[in-house]
């Protein structure tokens, strides 16, 4: 493969959508200076090859297209990919969330009739960051019940 940084870049992004920061990383991994690389990513930023706010925005609508999932899981997951908290933010935002219509979404995977169910389900509401307004909800249900 060519050492030329462009051309590493877009064979790269030829595969699949990078962000900003996973170019870099890569670029950088290959050994291309910073100059190199920050000229390289503003060319691939001018062609329109790396947008992190429209490549988060489109990661965004398919994660609320995929299935029942929480905030913090989608934050977390954007996160990893190298998108900033800024980014994120602006993705999330792009789109409409009925966060108690996704957990009454996932508590159909849960026997809520099972107090320990019914925890299990609260405690992944938490782990993926659903707002504590809609936890409290399911947290009256499961006391409800005791």
């Amino acid at each position: 493969m060519s050492s030329d940084p462009h051309a590493l870049a877009l064979t790269w992004l030829a595969g699949r959508r990078l962000t900003r920061r996973e170019l870099e990383d890569r670029l950088k991994r290959r050994g291309i200076s910073d100059v190199q690389c920050e000229e390289t990513l503003a060319r691939m930023s001018e062609l329109g090859l790396v947008d992190d706010d429209r490549y988060a925005i489109e990661l965004v609508a398919e994660a609320a297209e995929h299935g029942p999932q929480g905030p913090g899981k989608i934050w977390a997951r954007l996160l990893r990919r190298g998108f900033s908290a800024e980014t994120v933010a602006r993705a999330m935002q792009s789109q409409e969330w009925d966060w108690l219509t996704i957990a009454r979404q996932l508590a159909e995977r849960y026997d809520m009739t099972d107090q320990i169910s019914k925890r299990r389900f609260i405690g992944r509401l938490a782990r993926e960051g659903f707002p504590g307004q809609v936890i409290c909800r399911f947290t009256d249900l499961a006391d409800a019940g005791d």
